[in-house]
């Protein structure tokens, strides 16, 4: 009787700490969950934080994957596009606009014959009303930590005041020598 007393003490007092073993297991899940709802929290108010920067830019941005699918893209860019970010995302663009819409020269890096090299071009933007319109385009691509080609930055600023300068400027230089102006850091 006293082996069965004893053999049943041994069995509560393991019971017990198998207990006390999940307790501390369910309050470091509980501690874990906590943490990863924080870190969530966080990066989604950096998200909408990065996001309004983006979109309140007078530059437009697009990023597209490795594939060449339109992955993101800022307010600017939708309006250049003339289509919202919903029927832009997922969609080679190259192929849901004609070459000769005026989006093509905005995609221009697309008949490049070397998409993962970066690239820097000055694109004449002839919008449906006729009013035409430059952007600096600029197209660099990102790289994993491996070298591996995952997709690529567009971005483009508009230009237009600058060119517009530039053209009146040479009209009333026509046939005076040029100025040339170095600047040193």
């Amino acid at each position: 009787m006293q082996e069965s007393i004893r053999q049943l003490n041994f069995e509560i007092e393991e019971r017990k700490k198998a207990f006390q073993a999940k307790r501390r297991a369910i309050e470091e899940l509980r501690r874990e969950i906590s943490e990863r709802r924080k870190t969530e929290q966080e990066l989604a108010e950096q998200s909408l934080l990065i996001r309004s920067i983006v979109d309140s830019s007078p530059d437009l941005f697009y990023y597209r994957d490795e594939k060449g699918l339109l992955a993101s893209c800022n307010k600017m860019f939708e309006s250049i596009m003339g289509r919202p970010m919903a029927e832009l995302i997922g969609q080679n663009l190259a192929k849901l606009y004609a070459a000769d819409s005026p989006q093509a020269a905005i995609l221009s890096e697309y008949e490049q014959t070397a998409p993962e090299t970066e690239l820097t071009l000055d694109i004449e933007f002839k919008q449906l009303n006729g009013e035409v319109s430059w952007f600096e385009m600029r197209h660099l691509p990102f790289y994993d930590r491996q070298g591996r080609y995952i997709g690529l930055l567009g971005f483009g600023r508009d230009i237009t005041s600058k060119k517009t300068r530039r053209a009146g400027a040479g009209k009333s230089l026509s046939g005076q020598r040029p100025v040339y102006c170095h600047v040193k850091p």
